[in-house]
């Protein structure tokens, strides 16, 4: 693998568990190929966990992406919102925990266009500790209906959620809110790639595409 592909962090997709695939509005797709301000190539990245080191397994598993010749109208991207994926965040065993990440008002301030992005997907992350999420919007001192929302959040459903009428501004505020329930736990759990550790994301499809791809905040 070239050693610049490990630079590669603009999400494209995300598949997790339970989901059943995406898709896009019949005006809005990715584009393929530098000469549209798409990308040549693509990095694929899996994460396996095999905490009891079983022997033996195969897995055959993959994407199926659809394309079309006929450029569409609007150039879709992905933004990835929350906690940033660190071992300082930790959850206390025994109890329910509430992390929270946000995306400052500079920073869609800064990285979006006057007149906004239309967001027309939305997927919740977080792993078995998960209890709720809800992704607030806040547009100046006033707090908007929450943009997704799992109050039953369950590893094992991870679908994406089809939005109409959700647009963020410059200078909204992003609060993404990730209850955890830990009572069964008896050992602290950390921030972490495993499944025995935790995330706090959230993952937003929208158009038209700019050039931001992350707002988060440290544990």
């Amino acid at each position: 693998m070239p050693v610049s592909w490990t630079y590669c962090s603009t999400p494209v997709f995300a598949w997790a568990v339970g989901s059943q695939g995406e898709m896009y509005p019949e005006t809005t797709g990715l584009p393929l190929g530098e000469e549209y301000s798409g990308a040549t190539y693509f990095l694929m990245e899996t994460h396996y966990d095999n905490p009891s080191l079983q022997p033996g397994i195969v897995d055959s598993s993959g994407l199926r992406i659809f394309y079309t010749e006929n450029l569409r109208q609007y150039d879709a991207g992905v933004i990835m919102l929350g906690q940033a994926i660190s071992p300082l965040t930790i959850i206390p065993p025994h109890r329910e925990w509430l992390s929270v990440g946000i995306c400052q008002s500079d920073c869609t301030r800064q990285g979006l266009p006057e007149g906004g992005v239309e967001v027309f997907l939305g997927v919740l992350h977080s792993h078995l500790l998960g209890s709720y999420m809800r992704l607030r919007q806040v547009r100046g001192d006033q707090e908007l209906p929450s943009i997704l929302k799992d109050m039953n959040y369950d590893f094992n459903l991870q679908q994406s959620r089809s939005l109409k009428n959700f647009t963020i501004l410059p200078g909204d505020a992003l609060i993404l809110e990730c209850g955890y329930d830990s009572t069964k736990r008896d050992f602290p759990t950390f921030g972490g790639l495993s499944t025995n550790e935790e995330m706090c994301l959230a993952f937003l499809t929208y158009y038209p595409r700019v050039d931001l791809f992350l707002c988060s905040s440290s544990p």
